[in-house]
């Protein structure tokens, strides 16, 4: 069958087989060479495997055990619950595409992905999304605690690395023994 060039169809890019297809079409009918037909191919193909996230059931907390949350996201399930109180993470997240994730589950693809080691196919399963989706939705919660908690993490002038901090700590048998500080070039060492 010779592909019609007149006729424009919209690919769904979900399903890269009919842009092959379509390709190979193409090539037949010697409208490209076999060097195009490669370099297109190439240029148009899915970077992430097709893993059937659809086969699978939604995440829902609430089925899994205590045990099975600390195996796979390192807390217990309703420290997840503090967690979120604790952030005052929105309700919902919203990623640029669109999709729309509770709070609940985008922490917990989040401390999944987190979970050393995880790549997002390995968590495909658990959560029944598609890769570029569980990428989206961990970068919107990491930016969300980095927007809040952003000022602790880049500062060194915090109340809790005080001296007087550091010797209560210290002196109740706190595993702090002894704290360094940076304050420009300067070390400054509490004990």
């Amino acid at each position: 069958m010779v592909p019609n060039l007149s006729e424009a169809k919209v690919l769904d890019m979900e399903n890269c087989d009919d842009l092959d297809n379509m390709l190979l079409g193409y090539n037949d009918a010697n409208v490209i060479d076999d060097d195009e037909l490669l370099l297109l191919h190439n240029v148009h193909r899915q970077r992430n495997s097709q893993i059937p996230y659809w086969r699978y059931e939604i995440f829902n907390l609430e089925l899994m055990e205590d045990d099975e949350c600390k195996a796979e996201f390192r807390v217990r399930r309703d420290d997840i619950y503090t967690v979120i109180d604790t952030f005052r993470f929105p309700e919902n997240f919203k990623c640029y595409n669109g999709v729309v994730v509770d709070s609940v589950e985008a922490l917990c693809i989040c401390l999944r992905r987190l979970a050393y080691p995880c790549r997002y196919g390995d968590i495909v399963h658990r959560f029944a999304r598609p890769v570029p989706q569980l990428s989206m939705i961990t970068n919107l919660v990491i930016d969300e605690i980095y927007g809040k908690f952003a000022n602790r993490l880049t500062s060194m002038d915090q109340p809790w690395l005080s001296e007087n901090v550091c010797r209560c700590n210290s002196f109740k048998g706190g595993s702090t023994r002894q704290l360094l500080g940076y304050c420009g070039w300067n070390c400054k060492g509490y004990m």
